[in-house]
């Protein structure tokens, strides 16, 4: 028969309300009759809690755990457990955990609470757990021993909680490791652009993590991920170890296929942003929309997959990509961001006095890059002449033409350029009752059309080696 022995815990939580991360620490010791004391203590930084309760409810879990590691490895059976923690409402979170009357918000972390008690004592008898009060921030001088005990478990977690806010803040770089923003459908000259900067980076040793900005679907056939992976020596091999596309692939109606919110930091860093600029509460912060997406894959482009996950290296963010080049030519509102480049910049903006560069534009990019020499070809933009071209038109014409013959004036500019408009794209087009709306329409549709009659084209060229999907992790929805 095993001996047997009673666990002491002292536990706390430190909490950053503004940026949902903190530090929990433990001390923990066995009581064996007849035997010395054999203590345990840890500290650990945590990221993504709503609030200051949560985390001190993982302190409670890391340090039954722990408790269950030190039983283990003492060969010693326990019969009792008392946990002593500053938090009334941890408390009363886990004692109404049975009754079903815990708040959905601490239900999973007070479920798992109870499973590591009860894996815990002899028996799994959870009476045998108790969850005694104790006073934070007593003087030294009137603190009984657990309360003193309790003043250095405070201070180990804050020291976690403190140190993974200076990793943020003063972030540690990925050595050649760049995110790449690009526009998912680009103009033909510039998709040479990309080509020929995708194959310079691959042969000069860097590894990317790129987002294709506005695609609806699998990008296997972005001239940047071609002339990235054409220029490898093994390809297949890898490929999957210098690219992360950190894409979210929605569908066509910009809708999230799933309503879960965004996970890990990613999330942490959309929260942080959101209650800042808007000055709202974390349950307020809708996690799940589509301006979400586009910050989660702005984290992305900076942290690389482990943006998607609460990993923390060495008690450290991940390590962050050197720089950023944003080649979407997207619009920059910091204070309101509601796009990709925005997002970028305002990620990048949060860590006050270690943000790496953001270079914008091809031109930009390249003089920022050691080593990777492109000639950047400047060409004439074919949508561009054909929306000049159509806005001339519908403005000389159109109170001396009917709609039939506006709508096949538009249909005939479109076919010079080599583009069909269907009949009933240009209905809606003609319908519009002032010529700015009809110009304005007739230009978003010629844009469109090209995109999906001459780009797509150009993507699915018939017998063209083509490259298999990337089998890395995208960005997931969980």
């Amino acid at each position: 028969m095993n001996k047997q022995g009673d666990i002491v815990i002292v536990c706390d939580g430190a909490y950053r309300d503004e940026m949902l991360i903190g530090g929990i620490a433990g001390h923990i010791t066995l009581v064996t009759e007849g035997a010395p004391l054999v203590s345990k203590s840890f500290s650990l930084p945590v990221i993504g809690y709503k609030d200051c309760n949560q985390v001190e409810m993982k302190a409670i879990e890391m340090s039954l755990k722990t408790a269950s590691d030190l039983a283990i490895e003492s060969n010693v059976e326990i019969k009792s457990v008392t946990v002593n923690t500053d938090s009334d409402n941890a408390r009363a979170a886990i004692k109404n955990y049975e009754k079903g009357l815990t708040n959905p918000k601490y239900f999973g972390l007070a479920k798992r609470i109870r499973t590591a008690g009860e894996s815990l004592v002899d028996n799994g008898d959870f009476t045998n757990i108790k969850f005694n009060y104790v006073k934070a921030h007593v003087s030294y001088t009137r603190a009984t021993p657990i309360e003193r005990l309790h003043n250095e478990v405070d201070e180990l977690a804050v020291n976690a909680k403190d140190a993974l806010f200076f990793s943020f803040t003063r972030p540690n770089l990925e050595e050649k490791t760049i995110g790449v923003a690009l526009p998912a459908r680009p103009r033909e000259v510039d998709g040479r652009n990309f080509s020929a900067l995708g194959k310079s980076l691959a042969e000069q040793g860097y590894s990317v993590r790129v987002v294709f900005d506005g695609a609806v679907r699998k990008d296997k056939e972005h001239p940047f991920l071609k002339g990235f992976a054409n220029a490898l020596p093994d390809p297949e091999k890898e490929l999957n170890q210098r690219l992360y596309d950190a894409t979210d692939y929605r569908p066509v109606n910009v809708i999230r296929a799933s309503r879960e919110p965004l996970a890990g930091i990613a999330g942490v860093l959309f929260s942080m942003e959101q209650r800042r600029r808007l000055d709202i509460t974390a349950k307020k912060v809708n996690a799940t929309s589509i301006i979400a997406s586009q910050a989660g894959e702005a984290a992305g482009l900076w942290y690389g997959e482990n943006s998607l996950t609460s990993k923390l290296d060495n008690g450290q963010f991940p390590k962050s990509s050197q720089m950023l080049l944003d080649l979407t030519e997207g619009p920059i509102n910091a204070d309101n961001p509601r796009n990709l480049s925005s997002w970028c910049e305002v990620i990048g903006d949060l860590r006050a006095r270690g943000r790496p560069p953001i270079h914008v534009g091809l031109e930009q990019a390249v003089a920022a890059l050691p080593g990777v020499e492109i000639k950047v070809e400047i060409g004439e933009d074919p949508v561009a002449a054909l929306m000049e071209k159509i806005e001339g038109f519908v403005n000389s014409g159109f109170d001396a033409l009917s709609k039939d013959e506006m709508s096949n004036g538009i249909q005939q500019l479109c076919a010079e350029a080599g583009l069909h408009a269907p009949l009933i794209s240009l209905q809606h087009v003609v319908k519009a009752k002032t010529p700015e709306q009809v110009a304005k329409r007739g230009m978003e549709m010629s844009a469109r059309l090209y995109q999906y009659q001459v780009v797509d084209k150009m993507d699915a060229k018939p017998h063209e080696e083509t490259i298999e999907e990337p089998t890395h992790r995208r960005f997931a929805r969980r």
